[in-house]
């Protein structure tokens, strides 16, 4: 009887899947009537043995676009594989993006679907429309009836259920794929753009030129579609007479430039034969990896946060401000807000109306957590305490226009010192990356009476291993925090001794770390030396060598918060009175072996200057000293530089010409929508350019990017157009965040970038070049920083360094922090009604000139500052006062080169601070912006966008490159200080410091 019922049950479960089976293909025969005209439906199958019999196949009914529409909406699992023939992939109930997949017959679907490994590109790569026209590809078109055909010769049902589900999409991807000369990899014929012939015939489609032609798969056997399944001779042949090539055993037939066609209702008259188009595979690959990139999820979303959390230090008496300071373990209070229609939204929530108030809050908040952090730590999973607010009150308040719960949380100022936050968020790995609610800034310090605890409290921390480098970072910052003369006693000064002996010796347990792994590597690749097949060993000396490099990363960081204690211990007076005289002088002496430049001490008995003078091949300079004497020829040579470097009048007008000629290709592509201009930044206009520079363009689309259906498709195509026009070494960087072509003119040699709709970067253009009209200085030093940053090869964001835009900012931000006379002001705090007066600068509220982002549409950016385009027109009462603002400053250019190396080489704290624009050279703190904007905390260099102010231009730079930036700020500072002597040569300093890195190593070989 078990037998039995078993055998029922396979039976059912078969004739179950039979059926699935059916109403897929109805469905898919339904969206075929949709995409390309009426198909007979698939023919019923054969009955199960054993079982109920089949419910025949529904008749075919007419199309109706309601209907249609609803069972899509009811069939949220299955998505055809012809759904982004419309240049649309259907969304799921969420809202996201649907992906595209077979459906198992053998698993049930989840809901909602999860993404699977696509085997034909068709799934992942949408066509992109017409700019002009629908972009169903119509019934009755050539493509229509030659897919058609395909579909009804399949010789049986399992064929054709391979050829629905696999084989279309390989005819269709390969009809994409395949050129006019039969080979992969070409644009196929009437592909538009302004270099080919197309014909109005192929349909909407077909002529849109918007990327066809782009996808690489290699051949028409083998590929796509269902695995496993090679394409089917008939197959190729109709799609390859489709595209007018000759395939395999087939011979075209033309008689007079017509084709012979298969029958249909409707037979366009076909267009003129056109040329073969040049191959472009690597145009071709940046937009197929451009597609198949995957998408970039931030560990933490902190944009539009819905909730408040507000700290109060007592609940009767609101405190308003963005810092607020607290003792060590001192009481506080966190109030927090959400919106219930934000709750609302989440699964499983519901309506708060729906029942009992206290039973529908605490269903809605079970998961919602208040958590402590550090500030600017990078998710919501490392709290250093959490609680959930409904264990605390909660109410609802449906009083205002929106409803929200509200609630209040006891907390414990953390006992370490730093700058904390509390985060409001949802439990789960998923739902945790949603910040919801954030708090103003916490400062905890240690001071008076909270001092001798802290440190003993710290002392204790150390004798646990799995917290001496968090206890090293805490001594550090106690030293430096204190502010006052010390009342805690001689207990106080003990802790703090013991606290900096048990620091000396973090860093001696992980030296002796760094050794035996260094030992044990060497012994590996001593064996692997002797067996170099032996796999066991590579992969035993790749683990051995990934762990020395972590010891390598932790000794840095040990070193460094060392060096930390050391500096507040040895430069702050009320840190020194902790420790006794010979205590304070041995720190002193250990701090002294310091090397800031290469973040590491000097070996046990060697000197800094030797140390250093083998690890840069230069003795670092810190003060000017007699190099002062060569300033005035180092401000000749400065001046003389741009003199030379500076382009002349047919600079603009060669770039003009090059930018109007480039205009009517982009004008005539068909990938791109009627009205698209090309408009000219960077170095070509913002006053800072030279002979040399590349010219930098940028589309300007009407509407913004939401005007283009694929933009990166657009722009790939595009590129070919570009190609034929004859422009020469043509390739595209479209995974970028901005998609980029880059080429070079085949009249002038230019060499030239054109981007994707970036208005911003047109704005960013002329904010430069108003700096650049404040003082002649500006631009002298800014032709000095560019010809150093290049020669030192120092000024390439492939490598790791840094753009040109990025050192402009630098340079713009060392001039503004001078003290209380800097040459450049800020120019986005200026009101327009500012009249001259220095010290009412900043007086009054900027206005707003926001503009909706071009890569994130839920930012709007405000691009106000005070603009200066032609200082001797229209500007000219604009460009007088900025002139006599900047003139209060009279050190000379030479001088300001000095501090610029200078700055960046030894007195900047990259750890600490971020490169920006703000009055009076405000620094903002890294993990302020690691906090609102996601930013890393670690060491590297920061240099914030002064109109995206999320945006990190400096994150191209790696950490070795970081470094070397650094170090070459050094020797080009320590040359000036040691151009003072009798035997160096002033008049050459200027070429001295920019010494191309290559002449520089031949001539010491």
């Amino acid at each position: 009887q078990q037998q039995q019922q078993q055998q029922q049950q396979q039976q059912m479960e078969q004739m179950r899947m039979r059926q699935q089976q059916q109403e897929q293909q109805r469905q898919f025969f339904a969206h075929q009537q949709l995409f390309m005209g009426s198909m007979p439906p698939p023919p019923s199958s054969s009955v199960v043995v054993g079982g109920p019999l089949p419910q025949p196949p529904p008749q075919q009914q007419p199309y109706n676009p309601q209907q249609m529409e609803q069972q899509q909406r009811q069939q949220p699992q299955y998505s055809p594989p012809l759904g982004s023939l419309n240049g649309t992939i259907p969304s799921s109930p969420f809202g996201h993006p649907q992906p595209q997949q077979q459906v198992s017959q053998q698993q049930p679907q989840s809901f909602p679907p999860q993404p699977q490994p696509h085997s034909s590109p068709l799934s992942s790569l949408p066509l992109p429309p017409h700019p002009a026209s629908h972009n169903a590809i119509p019934a009755g078109s050539r493509l229509s009836a030659i897919l058609g055909r395909t579909l009804q010769s399949s010789p049986s049902q399992q064929q054709r259920q391979d050829d629905d589900l696999g084989g279309l999409s390989q005819a269709f991807a390969q009809w994409k794929a395949v050129g006019s000369s039969g080979q992969p990899n070409q644009r196929p014929p009437g592909a538009g753009g302004l270099f080919s012939d197309s014909s109005p015939s192929f349909g909407p489609a077909i002529d849109s030129g918007a990327g066809l032609g782009m996808f690489s798969l290699g051949g028409l056997a083998e590929t796509g579609g269902a695995p496993g399944n090679k394409l089917p001779s008939n197959v190729q042949q109709n799609v390859l007479s489709f595209l007018g090539v000759e395939g395999a055993g087939a011979q075209q037939q033309r008689q007079g430039g017509a084709e012979t066609l298969p029958p249909s209702s409707s037979k366009p008259t076909p267009g003129p034969e056109p040329s073969p188009p040049p191959t472009t595979d690597a145009i071709q690959d940046a937009v197929t990896a451009a597609h198949q990139k995957a998408e970039w999820k931030p560990k933490r979303v902190t944009t539009n946060q819905p909730g408040s959390v507000t700290i109060r230090p007592d609940a009767r008496k609101p405190h308003q401000g963005p810092v607020m300071v607290f003792r060590p373990r001192g009481e506080l209070s966190v109030f927090w807000s959400l919106p219930v229609s934000y709750v609302e939204t989440r699964s499983h929530a519901v309506p708060y109306n729906s029942g009992p108030e206290a039973a529908t809050t605490a269903k809605n908040l079970k998961t919602l957590n208040l958590g402590l952090f550090r500030r600017g730590v990078g998710t919501c999973q490392n709290a250093i305490i959490t609680k959930q607010v409904t264990g605390f009150n909660v109410a609802l308040d449906s009083k205002g226009p929106s409803p929200c719960y509200r609630g209040m949380v006891p907390f414990y100022a953390p006992r370490s010192p730093g700058t904390f936050v509390f985060r409001l968020f949802f439990e789960g790995a998923e739902e945790s990356r949603y910040q919801l609610g954030t708090s103003q800034t916490m400062y905890v310090e240690v001071q008076g009476r909270d001092l001798e605890p802290n440190l003993r409290f710290t002392l204790s921390q150390f004798k646990a291993k799995k917290t001496s480098l968090a206890a090293l970072h805490q001594i550090g910052q106690v030293l430096q925090g204190l502010r006052a003369p010390l009342g805690g006693g001689d207990g106080s000064g003990r802790a703090a001794w013991g606290c900096f002996c048990e620091s000396r010796k973090v860093l001696q347990g992980v030296e002796r770390e760094v050794t035996e792994k260094e030992a044990e590597v060497e012994e590996i690749e001593k064996l692997l030396a002797a067996d170099a097949d032996n796999a066991g060993l590579e992969t035993e000396r790749k683990l051995k060598r990934a762990g020395l490099e972590s010891l390598y990363r932790k000794r840095r960081d040990v070193e460094v918060a060392l060096s930390q204690v050391m500096t507040h211990a040895v430069r702050n007076p009320a840190a020194r009175q902790l420790f006794r005289e010979d205590q304070w002088e041995g720190i002193r002496k250990e701090y002294e072996t310091w090397c800031i430049l290469s973040e590491k001490f000097a070996p046990n008995g060697v000197r800094l200057e030797d140390y250093q003078k083998d690890l840069f091949g230069f003795t670092p300079r810190m003060v000017l000293g007699k190099g002062g004497s060569a300033i005035a020829s180092l401000s000749a040579q400065i001046r003389d530089n741009q003199a030379k470097t500076a382009p002349g009048p047919r600079f603009t007008e060669e770039r003009t010409e090059v930018r109007a000629r480039l205009q009517s290709i982009v004008s005539a592509c068909m990938s791109l929508p009627a009205g698209t201009d090309l408009h000219i930044f960077g170095s070509s206009a913002n006053g800072f350019g030279s002979p040399n520079s590349d010219l930098d363009m940028c589309l300007a689309v009407p509407g913004g990017r939401e005007g283009l259906e694929d933009g990166v498709a657009s722009m790939g195509a595009l590129a070919e157009d570009l190609e034929r026009a004859g422009m020469e070494e043509v390739s595209a960087r479209l995974t970028a965040r901005i998609p980029i072509i880059m080429f070079k003119d085949n009249v002038t040699g230019l060499d030239c970038d054109i981007s994707l709709h970036n208005p911003l970067a047109v704005k960013n253009t002329q904010l430069l070049m108003s700096y650049s009209t404040v003082d002649p200085r500006v631009r002298q030093l800014a032709y000095a920083v560019k010809r150093w940053s290049k020669a030192r090869d120092l000024n390439n964001p492939s490598s790791g360094t840094l753009s040109s835009y990025g050192w402009m900012i630098m340079l713009l931000h060392f001039l503004q922090g001078l003290g209380n006379q800097p040459v450049l002001p800020h120019l986005q705090k200026i009101t327009p009604l500012w009249k001259g007066e220095p010290e009412k600068i900043y007086e009054g509220i900027p206005p707003s000139e926001n503009m909706k982002h071009p890569t994130a549409p839920d930012v709007t950016v405000n691009t106000w500052f005070y603009r200066v385009l032609q200082p001797h027109g229209k500007d000219k009462t604009r460009a007088k006062y900025l002139s006599a603002f900047a003139a209060r400053n009279t050190m000379e250019v030479g001088y300001l080169l000095a501090g610029f190396f200078r700055y960046y080489a030894y007195q900047f704290d990259f750890r600490r601070f971020v490169v920006s624009l703000y009055p009076g050279g405000r620094l903002l703190e890294k993990d302020m912006m690691g906090e609102l904007h996601c930013w890393p905390v670690h060491v590297g260099l920061g240099i914030q966008d002064p109109f995206e102010n999320f945006y990190n231009v400096g994150h191209v730079v790696k950490t070795a490159q970081f470094y070397r930036i650094r170090k070459e700020c050094a020797r080009a500072f320590s040359l000036i200080a040691d151009a003072g002597g009798e035997s160096f040569d002033k008049a050459n300093l200027l070429n001295t410091i920019c010494k191309v890195v290559g002449a520089e190593q031949e001539g010491a070989a």
